[in-house]
C-alpha cells in the first residue's frame, strides 16, 4: 500500500508534527487521505518518521535515521527549457545527490529561475520518491574547477567498467564546453598560476619534488599542431615556467622543461602542456 511522504524541516524529536495548510490540502484533496491514514515525514537530513494523520497533525509512531549512501557533488548549468531543467534537478534529488551546484558557463544562455522555485522542485522530488535526504543547493557565479575535475561532454571518451569512482562531476551546457573549460576539467590539482592565456598546476603524478604543468587555455592537441601564430604563446609558457622555477626555489639548482608529443613520447593528454621538473638531481637524458 502506498504511503505518502511529506517534507518538514526540524521534525525530529517531535511525537506530534503540525502539517501546513498547503500540504494538508494536498493530502486530503489530492491523495484523499483521511484521519488515521499513514503518512511518512522526511526532514531532508536522513530522518524518516512514520505516523498517522490526525486533523492537521501527524502523530509519530516511530522514526529511523538513514545513512547517506554516497557523497556525490554535481555541477549543472541553467537550461533554457524549464521542463527539462526541472526534470534534471528532480532526478538528481531522487538519486540522493549530496550537493547540487547550479551556475553559469561560457555558453550558458540567459535564464530567469528563482532560487526558491528550484528549492520547491527539490522538495517535490523528495516527496515523490520518499527520500530521506534533500540535496544542498549552491548557486556559484561560475564553476569552480578545483571542486569539479571531471565533466560530461560529447567530445569526451566513453566510460568503461574500470573508470575510477567519481564523487563529483559537471554536466555540460546546451552550447557545449569551450576548449578552455575542457582543458581545466583534466585537473585534479589546484591552479597555482593563471592569466588570460595560461594556467599552471602541480602534476598529479610527479616524477620529482617539483613537477608543474604549464597549460594554454586554448586547446592545441600536440606541438605538431602549432604554427607561427603560436610563437608568442609558446614563449610565454617558457617565461611562466621560469618565474615558477624562481617561486619554488629551483632556479639556481636547475630544472628541466619539456613537451611530450604523441605516443612514443608518452603523451597521454592531447592538450599541449609544458613540464617544469626540478627540486632534486634529475636523471640524464
Amino acid at each position: 500500500m502506498f504511503v505518502p511522504t511529506i517534507y518538514i524541516e526540524n521534525s525530529n524529536n517531535n511525537m506530534s508534527v503540525e502539517v501546513s495548510d498547503k500540504k494538508l490540502h494536498h493530502l486530503n484533496q489530492v491523495l484523499r487521505l483521511r484521519d488515521g491514514d499513514k503518512v511518512n515525514i522526511s526532514d531532508g537530513n536522513g530522518l524518516i518518521s512514520y505516523g498517522n494523520i490526525v486533523n492537521n497533525y501527524v502523530e509519530i509512531k516511530n522514526s529511523k535515521m538513514y545513512q547517506r549512501q554516497n557523497s556525490l557533488k554535481i555541477f549543472v548549468p541553467y537550461l533554457r527549457e524549464k521542463s527539462r531543467f526541472r526534470f534534471l534537478i528532480e532526478k538528481l534529488t531522487e538519486l540522493n545527490v549530496n550537493e547540487i551546484h547550479i551556475g553559469m558557463t561560457k555558453n550558458t544562455q540567459n535564464t530567469n529561475y528563482s532560487k526558491q522555485k528550484i528549492k520547491e522542485w527539490l522538495v517535490s522530488a523528495l516527496e515523490q520518491s520518499g527520500s530521506a535526504y534533500l540535496p544542498e543547493l549552491f548557486f556559484p557565479e561560475n564553476i569552480n574547477f578545483n571542486d569539479f575535475s571531471t565533466c560530461f561532454d560529447i567530445s569526451g571518451e566513453a566510460f568503461d567498467k574500470n573508470i575510477k569512482k567519481l564523487n563529483n562531476f559537471a554536466i555540460g551546457p546546451e552550447g557545449g564546453w569551450t576548449d578552455e573549460e575542457l582543458s581545466k576539467f583534466q585537473l585534479d590539482s589546484e591552479i597555482i598560476y593563471e592569466d588570460d592565456e595560461i594556467f599552471a598546476i602541480n602534476d598529479i603524478n610527479p616524477v620529482a619534488k617539483v613537477h608543474i604543468l604549464i597549460i594554454p587555455k586554448r586547446k592545441i592537441e600536440t606541438i605538431n599542431d602549432t604554427s607561427l601564430e603560436d610563437q608568442n604563446l609558446l614563449g610565454k609558457m617558457i617565461l611562466v615556467a621560469k618565474d615558477l622555477a624562481k617561486k619554488y626555489n629551483i632556479n639556481e639548482s636547475g630544472y628541466r622543461l619539456l613537451f611530450n608529443t604523441n605516443s612514443d613520447a608518452m603523451q597521454t593528454v592531447f592538450h599541449i602542456h609544458l613540464h617544469l621538473i626540478g627540486g632534486e638531481k634529475l636523471k640524464n637524458i
